[in-house]
């Protein structure tokens, strides 16, 4: 690792916590919703799905297991390692930020549209969805600290 990666800024360090506490909410929720996609064990009536295109929580919980619980912690090792993937890169064919700041964006959008979206569903039932849906604004915002997106720019402005 180069000298000048070594020194993380705080916010990236929050940023990688925030992205570490989603992947952990990611894996329970997917492993409760798997494991019973009934719903049953997590306390999750079938009728919240009456208005939705499933009838389990099995599509659901791989949705979890896949957005909020494999994404991020491949985010969190990209951000803290920036290594240099060229089929991710040639996505950003302008190198502008690197791919893993690009993830950790689209997490907290998709964070933030997630809880929305169950507030307009079914409204507040479950103590974690605020809880999630700060989260997801505390993500966002903090990608777009200053000390953040020069990190996440730094492997593509120096080309190491």
């Amino acid at each position: 690792m180069d000298a000048s990666q070594s020194k993380r800024p705080a916010a990236l360090i929050t940023l990688a916590f925030c992205l570490l506490l989603l992947t952990l909410g990611g894996f329970a929720g997917a492993y409760g919703m798997l494991m019973d996609p009934s719903g049953a064990g997590m306390g999750l009536p079938l009728s919240l799905l009456e208005n939705t295109p499933v009838s389990d929580y099995l599509l659901p919980g791989l949705f979890l297991l896949v957005v909020f619980g494999i994404a991020p912690l491949a985010t969190v090792y990209g951000l803290w390692t920036l290594p240099d993937w060229p089929r991710l890169q040639a996505l950003n064919p302008a190198r502008r930020a690197h791919w893993a700041w690009r993830a950790a964006v689209a997490l907290g959008i998709i964070l933030i549209l997630w809880i929305a979206l169950e507030f307009l569903l079914w409204g507040y039932i479950f103590v974690l969805q605020p809880i999630f849906g700060v989260l997801g604004v505390v993500i966002l915002a903090l990608c777009y600290t200053p000390a953040v997106q020069a990190y996440a720019a730094m492997r593509n402005l120096t080309g190491i």
